[in-house]
């Protein structure tokens, strides 16, 4: 049976959710420096393996000290563009025992038309899948497309107001008395219940196609829950349900994104 590894990622920039640099992946949540920045995924090594085929982590960390402002700033740069390869360049040998999928999530897009998000919190959200099978290793990433994505995408504008400070255009009138918040999906990713979701605290989380990637709809807990989760337009509530009600699509639920582990059941 094939175990899903499954890796939850709060928040970390674009920089972090393998960014491709000259068609090789990003792993770790680091700027992007061609002189510190493996250009390969290396294999998990024996403990016979020499300091050569594995670089000293001590002296790679002496390095990052001479990183400069904009070094530390490449990792707040969106992602270009989406990919989906198989990963042929490999330094050592994959375990063909190895045999899973890691998920990570983060913001990776900080623009839209001329206008800069505020905050990199702001920033639409992406998954990563790393594959593991046979030894071999394939990496995958996709923009999560929310209504909001899907809608900002087409009229290359902000037209939502964000939760860190980004305002939607037409300056304080347009954004004064608006009191929804984008769900960008950028918080954390889970499998949850044979399904992937990822989450975002205020507001409910979307349900991805574990293969693809590919964005199915939100997802309101409807079969596991004692009511179906609201999609709001403010991830809030009045505490009286049926005041809730009474205002329609005003007030929603909200979903918290950053995981933990049940002390009870040693669950996720």
């Amino acid at each position: 049976m094939t175990r899903q590894l499954i890796g939850a990622c709060h928040a970390r920039p674009a920089a972090s959710l393998c960014v491709q640099a000259a068609r090789r992946p990003r792993l770790l949540n680091r700027p992007q420096r061609a002189a510190t920045t493996p250009s390969r995924l290396c294999s998990v090594r024996s403990k016979a393996a020499t300091k050569a085929e594995c670089p000293d982590v001590e002296a790679e960390a002496k390095a990052t000290l001479a990183w400069t402002a904009e070094d530390w700033a490449s990792a707040f740069k969106g992602a270009p563009s989406e990919y989906d390869y198989a990963i042929e360049d490999v330094e050592g040998t994959i375990p063909a025992e190895l045999d899973g999928t890691v998920y990570l999530a983060g913001p990776a897009n900080f623009k839209r038309g001329t206008t800069e998000y505020s905050h990199w919190l702001d920033g639409d959200g992406a998954v990563v899948a790393l594959s593991f099978r046979g030894g071999r290793a394939h990496v995958r990433m996709r923009f999560v497309r929310t209504d909001a994505f899907r809608r900002e995408a087409e009229e290359d504008q902000v037209l939502y107001r964000g939760t860190f400070g980004t305002n939607k255009e037409g300056g304080w009138q347009a954004n004064f008395l608006d009191v929804s918040s984008k769900n960008t999906a950028n918080t954390a990713v889970i499998a949850w219940g044979g399904k992937l979701l990822v989450l975002w605290e205020a507001g409910l989380p979307h349900l991805l196609d574990k293969g693809t990637l590919d964005t199915i709809s939100t997802f309101d807990f409807r079969h596991a829950a004692c009511r179906p989760l609201k999609n709001g337009v403010a991830p809030s509530s009045t505490g009286i349900p049926q005041i809730d009600d009474m205002l329609g699509d005003m007030f929603g639920d909200a979903v918290g994104a950053h995981t933990r582990v049940d002390p009870r059941t040693q669950r996720l």
